[in-house]
């Protein structure tokens, strides 16, 4: 039953998290230059490309550790718990703030 716990909060933590996260951040940042046109454009749509690229990374090393420590620990299975409470939580007021501008 534990493994199965924590599968579900990896799956939970990708669905509501982190790819969220990452969309998120990418469409706040393309918000900010809206005005470029050509080869910089370009330049910075590969900027937010990689740092969304980088953002996996992230996210993907954090829930390994995670993971690792919550197998082991009742406290590591609550901060995973709760690391999937935060990037859900951070996600939507990303979107939130993202949809009261327009």
């Amino acid at each position: 039953p534990r493994q199965a716990c924590l599968e579900v909060l990896w799956c939970s933590a990708w669905a509501f998290g982190a790819i969220p996260g990452q969309f998120a951040a990418g469409a706040w940042a393309c918000g900010f230059c809206l005005h470029l046109r050509g080869w910089k454009e370009r330049a910075f749509l590969a900027l937010v490309s990689l740092t969304v690229v980088a953002l996996f990374f992230v996210f993907s090393g954090i829930l390994d550790v995670l993971g690792l420590w919550s197998e082991d620990s009742v406290l590591g299975f609550a901060a995973f718990a709760a690391f999937v409470v935060a990037t859900s939580a951070l996600a939507f007021a990303v979107f939130q703030m993202l949809n009261s501008r327009r």
